[in-house]
């Protein structure tokens, strides 16, 4: 499965909590990523076509996923496309596997 956070959710990510404003990271998580998760075998996140990820958001997304997911399992199950700014990408994985070649 492909989840385009630009198509699927919005091309203006918030903030950390829901109690911030619309398109909050724990919206994007709750309502859409953990569910994905749950379901399929391996979910690409498309980071491209939006205005662009605050650090916040991005911690709250895939630092909290550690409390319900192990490491490995992160590692097999989430994948991530961002041709527009691939150093997305290398904070995701060092907010996940935080001392971790990434």
């Amino acid at each position: 499965m492909i989840i385009k956070i630009a198509r699927d959710f919005t091309i203006t990510p918030g903030g950390r909590f829901r109690e911030h404003g619309k398109f909050s990271a724990e919206e994007f998580r709750d309502d859409i990523l953990m569910p994905a998760m749950d379901i399929h075998d391996v979910v690409t996140i498309d980071l491209d076509g939006t205005y662009g990820f605050a650090i916040t958001f991005l911690d709250e997304v895939f630092s909290y996923l550690l409390n319900y997911y192990s490491k490995d399992l992160l590692r097999k199950k989430l994948k991530f496309i961002s041709n527009e700014t691939p150093t997305y990408i290398n904070e995701i994985k060092n907010i996940m596997f935080p001392g971790e070649e990434v």
